[in-house]
């Protein structure tokens, strides 16, 4: 796809090329790594150069959507100009040079005026802005992507309890947020529409997606809620023992969606609108897997197609990891 305008060509892709290149170095960089244990690169730097790398991709897509809808806009307001200005000039009557009084300088001036055949210029009122963004759709995970639970704990250790029943059998469960959980939260509710999608049984996560919700509300005094929708395994298919999430019953249009998810087998169907990553277990009280992220998903949401951006990583390393979808 490309742009001309005035004598200017824009191609994806120099985006694609650029991508291309981010995912052979981090491809690059891992292969180093583990060849040369005593390297000075570890898993934290190659993290953050992919991360960076990843900014990067998102950018250079925004530039280029933007340029694309700034001169489609700009054609459109030339087109209107020569539409509505007429072709001749409208020229005020001469006032004679020769004026005797005040009064007859007055009633000259009055009859002078004549009528503008121009249309004035817009208001601000009722100008549009060039830009208009839709709110996209941000899919998040909740067991060991937002949280951490396990039947084995304390009350005192524990940052949330609940209890259900299943087969009969009530089953105590201890929640732990990950770290920066909350502000994560009321940053990305402001930038898209939230949605949770967990395989687990509705019994469990609802209740415990109550109690996120309501902390953050609190914490950051926030009037709207959090989550716009809630997803639960019997919304999942079920295959090769594993529940796969597909994203179409949440949007049938998969430009302005986006999972996060720990695990590659649940996005298997949309691996093109999936951002990986890492699983918390509650082994980790300095994890930051959730700001990083911050800064990728604030540029994201400006680009028209979330697919064109993120399937730029199956080009790399990632697809290594991805495993094949499920027959």
């Amino acid at each position: 796809m490309t742009i001309d305008n005035a004598n200017t060509v824009f191609s994806i892709s120099d985006a694609t090329t650029l991508a291309f290149n981010t995912g052979m170095l981090t491809a690059t960089l891992t292969t180093v790594s583990k060849e040369n244990p005593d390297s000075s690169l570890t898993t934290t730097d190659l993290a953050k150069q992919s991360a960076v790398n990843n900014l990067y991709t998102v950018f250079y897509a925004f530039i280029y959507d933007l340029y694309s809808k700034f001169s489609i806009v700009l054609k459109v307001y030339r087109h209107l100009q020569e539409v509505i200005r007429p072709t001749g000039k409208v020229l005020a009557p001469q006032l004679d040079s020769k004026r005797s009084d005040t009064s007859n300088k007055i009633t000259r001036k009055k009859s002078s005026k004549q009528p503008s055949l121009v249309a004035p210029p817009l208001s601000l009122k009722s100008r549009r802005p060039i830009l208009c963004l839709e709110p996209k759709i941000l899919v998040l995970d909740l067991d060991e992507t937002l949280i951490h639970s396990t039947s084995r704990g304390t009350s005192h250790e524990a940052d949330y309890m609940i209890e259900i029943r299943i087969d009969n059998h009530a089953c105590l469960y201890y929640v732990f947020k990950r770290p920066h959980v909350d502000y994560f939260l009321s940053k990305v509710c402001e930038w898209y529409k939230v949605v949770v999608f967990t395989a687990s049984v509705a019994e469990y996560a609802d209740p415990v997606i109550d109690w996120l919700e309501a902390t953050v509300m609190a914490r950051y005094n926030l009037k709207k809620k959090i989550f716009a929708g809630r997803y639960f395994r019997e919304s999942c298919i079920y295959r090769n023992g594993a529940f796969i999430k597909d994203l179409t019953k949440i949007e049938a249009d998969l430009s302005k969606i986006a999972l996060v998810d720990n695990s590659p087998i649940t996005y298997s169907y949309n691996q093109d609108n999936a951002i990986p990553i890492q699983s918390w277990m509650n082994d980790n009280s300095k994890d930051e897997a959730l700001l990083e992220l911050l800064p990728f998903l604030d540029a994201l949401r400006f680009v028209h197609n979330l697919r064109n951006v993120l399937s730029l990583r199956i080009g790399g390393s990632m697809r290594k990891s991805s495993p094949p979808s499920p027959s």
